[in-house]
């Protein structure tokens, strides 16, 4: 709340949510927080979340600008600087940026370039699934594609900083693997790697 709370107040939402409950995961959280939400636009950051001034504005405006496009559901940050608090526990091990891409449905079936902070149209969201051990993100993105036909769009310099602590929020496994092939298994998706 120190950080995160200020720069979002900065953004000047309509409304805010804080869900602190210890008792669900991040996945029953984030659903929980959209389920109590009214407005046309939702979007859903994390506690180690810095969002730089006119952020919230930003992927608004894109996003209103897609107002016409039935089949856009949301727009996505164009990538993050990670500063890991621990480096030991995490798969990098040090600070990097993490750049996103121009959405394209091939490439996001190979692997996620789609962070979770994403705005969303509220009619287009869908449930974070609270079973999945890693990749929510990714998870979120491949259901509204495949399922629903929904894309998203890539907002320029949105880039953001996000302090990690592990491998992720929403992580319950140390093998990546095994949440990878979760999801391949999933939505039907043949890897190659």
């Amino acid at each position: 709340d120190s950080y995160c709370l200020p720069m979002v107040k900065y953004n000047n939402p309509a409304e805010i949510i804080i869900n602190d409950n210890p008792y669900d995961c991040a996945a029953q959280k984030w659903n929980d927080s959209f389920k109590k939400s009214r407005q046309p636009y939702v979007m859903i950051i994390s506690d180690d979340f810095i969002i730089p001034a006119g952020h919230i504005s930003k992927m608004l405006k894109r996003l209103a600008a897609c107002v016409n496009a039935a089949n856009v559901g949301y727009v996505y940050p164009s990538g993050y600087i990670c500063i890991p608090l621990k480096p030991e526990n995490h798969d990098v091990g040090k600070n990097f940026m993490y750049k996103s891409n121009s959405f394209n449905p091939d490439k996001l079936k190979d692997g996620n370039y789609i962070d979770g902070s994403c705005l969303w149209k509220r009619e287009k969201f869908v449930n974070f699934d609270t079973n999945l051990p890693r990749f929510l993100d990714w998870d979120v993105a491949l259901n509204n594609l495949i399922n629903n036909g929904v894309v998203g769009v890539m907002v320029d310099n949105t880039e953001f900083i996000t302090f990690c602590l592990d491998k992720g929020i929403s992580s319950k496994t140390e093998a990546k693997e095994e949440a990878l092939q979760i999801i391949t298994d999933k939505y039907k998706i043949n890897k190659q790697q």
